[in-house]
């Protein structure tokens, strides 16, 4: 499924590259660039960012990065 497609129907803002195809919900460490990710926390992000993962779900926190 697009990227696109989840943020319409989870009603998230979109920030960045909505073609992304995306295949599975994964952890960080286990991320490939077909998966999305959550991100609980401001001390996660910077791990976040640097894991393989396709997208990224966070806080506002994540604006300021």
């Amino acid at each position: 499924m697009k990227l696109t497609s989840i943020a319409k129907a989870l009603q998230l803002e979109l920030v960045g590259n909505g073609e992304v195809e995306i295949t599975t919900v994964s952890s960080i460490h286990s991320a490939s660039g077909k998966s999305i990710v959550f991100v609980e926390d401001e001390k996660a992000l910077p791990e976040a960012l640097r894991s393989r993962a396709g997208a990224l779900v966070s806080g506002e926190f994540a604006k300021s990065s």
